[in-house]
């Protein structure tokens, strides 16, 4: 009935999707952190780059539109930097990761992920394998994973 229904249905859509697939990734590895934080970067890298149209308007149009329809778009990022954060606590805890502030970890890791849709065009010479590769080590440098 109206462009906000519309948005406010892929919204739903996308949070679904990510969260279901995330969920499935991580609980197809071990309980160890890494192996679950190296699955979550995967999942993201891959819904990103599978649906990059619909992960933009997760992130761009929660802008300017009501709260009703903007909900899922912000209940995804709430549910995402908790399963991240819960990840990180652990790897934390076993002594297995490293970070200086949990919160501004968790949002610099899924700040790089977010932003995948506005630059990268699978290409011949740099596909989706390589593109998870790169957001394999960048986040485990930033973790100081050895």
């Amino acid at each position: 009935s109206s462009k906000e229904v519309l948005v406010g249905e892929l919204m739903t859509i996308g949070r679904d999707t990510t969260i279901d697939h995330f969920d499935r990734a991580v609980r197809a590895v071990s309980d160890d952190p890494i192996e679950r934080l190296d699955a979550a970067v995967d999942a993201l890298v891959s819904i990103h780059t599978t649906y990059p149209m619909l992960m933009r308007v997760l992130t761009d149009d929660v802008h300017g539109l009501s709260p009703e329809v903007t909900a899922p778009a912000l209940t995804m990022r709430l549910e995402m930097s908790l399963r991240l954060g819960q990840i990180l606590v652990e790897g934390e805890q076993q002594g297995l990761l490293s970070y200086p502030n949990l919160v501004s970890t968790v949002a610099a890791v899924h700040g790089l992920l977010i932003r995948i849709p506005y630059w990268f065009p699978p290409g011949d010479d740099y596909g989706v394998a390589e593109l998870t590769a790169d957001y394999r080590e960048l986040v485990a440098s930033m973790l100081r994973v050895d």
